[in-house]
């Protein structure tokens, strides 16, 4: 498993282990060039998974599960009951990232 920072370690993780032969499965998993498997997954999903609003680690857990690469942006907006693409109830609102606190946006 590697936890990545955000979404930019993801997508760098990802690339690497799936160039030259590796292959995206589901959830973040993927096998590199060597048949090894990994999980490439935002540390900050696992705050939400464990979010005392069981409702809201349900829907983050949900939309884990739906990707087969994991987009951090998507997970937040899913968490908060958003439907992709769309202002929901955490648009504008701050929520935690990583200890940090950020603005969500469109």
């Amino acid at each position: 498993m590697i936890n990545c920072e955000g979404q930019a370690a993801v997508d760098h993780y990802r690339d690497r282990l799936t160039s030259d032969g590796g292959k995206a499965a589901a959830c973040g998993w993927l096998k590199d060039r060597y048949g090894l498997c990994w999980q490439v997954i935002p540390a900050e999903v696992f705050e939400m998974l464990a979010d005392a609003d069981r409702d809201r680690a349900a829907r983050a857990h949900s939309a884990v599960m739906q990707m087969v690469k994991l987009d951090l942006a998507q997970i937040r907006r899913a968490a908060c009951g958003e439907t992709i693409g769309r202002g929901g109830p955490c648009h504008g609102q701050r929520v935690r990232q990583l200890g940090r606190s950020v603005t969500m946006t469109a």
